[in-house]
């Protein structure tokens, strides 16, 4: 089953401060090496998604972590529902995140 985190509220248009994730099983970390990792949310235009494929998510050096990095978000603002899809070098795919990520408007 996922684990539940739900990131803090974002003013659309700022810089987010990036957030690392840690996995592990009863084995101990999991092994990232070679997978794709994907944030996907409710709402669909391409430049919601995260991945490493773009850029925005980087597996590090720690065995089990991942981060998805610094960066501008400018999504429409709203309540995202998203999850985090893994998908190893072995066709394994699975979901070890979910949750949500309210985007509000700033006023100036």
């Amino acid at each position: 089953m996922a684990a539940t985190y739900n990131f803090e509220d974002h003013i659309r248009g700022n810089t987010f401060e990036g957030v690392k994730f840690n996995l592990n099983d009863s084995g101990g970390p999991i092994v990232l090496t070679g997978a794709s990792i994907e944030l996907r949310t409710s709402k669909r235009p391409i430049n919601n998604l995260l991945s490493t494929g773009n850029g925005k998510i980087v597996i590090t050096a720690v065995p089990g972590e991942f981060q998805v990095k610094e960066q501008i978000i400018d999504w429409v603002a709203g309540k995202y529902y998203y999850s985090i899809k893994i998908v190893f070098p072995d066709g394994t795919v699975k979901t070890y995140i979910k949750g949500t990520w309210r985007i509000i408007n700033g006023y100036s």
